[in-house]
């Protein structure tokens, strides 16, 4: 298997689809500052709201991370 092909099979499996993020996903070092920011939330938010984790947001951080495919901008061709 290629690298992220787990994490392209991991989101077919399960039909997700990345969010709409603004711009600064798509910078690399800012969009690592961001989801090491966006973890922080997440974290904090499941120690307040127990709740049962799908590994969505965990799935969503790795191709953030790894600038996997985002869906266009509004006005960028596909």
């Amino acid at each position: 298997m290629r690298e992220h092909d787990e994490w392209k099979l991991i989101g077919e499996q399960n039909g997700w689809k990345m969010p709409n993020l603004g711009i600064l996903y798509r910078i690399p070092i800012i969009r690592h500052i961001l989801v090491l920011r966006d973890a922080q939330r997440i974290e904090h938010w499941y120690s307040a709201v127990p709740g049962v984790r799908t590994g969505y947001d965990e799935w969503v951080q790795y191709g953030i991370w790894w600038g996997l495919p985002l869906p266009a901008s509004p006005g960028e061709s596909e």
